[in-house]
């Protein structure tokens, strides 16, 4: 007669589902940052300062 528990199947897929959805989130974020970073980049690059236009 076994003494152990055997019913781990429910445990094994739950960890690997928070795994796999803990991935895909994590690397959603950082596409995110990227494109935040790159659009910013381009809005300063676009920026011409004619002299006339500083607020103060």
């Amino acid at each position: 007669m076994s003494t152990d528990n055997d019913d781990t199947g429910g445990a094994v897929v739950a960890f690997a589902s928070g795994a796999i959805i803990g991935v895909v989130a994590t690397l959603l974020f950082i596409r995110m940052q990227s494109n935040r970073a790159r659009n910013s980049r381009e809005y300063d690059n676009d920026y011409i300062y004619d002299g006339g236009d500083l607020f103060v």
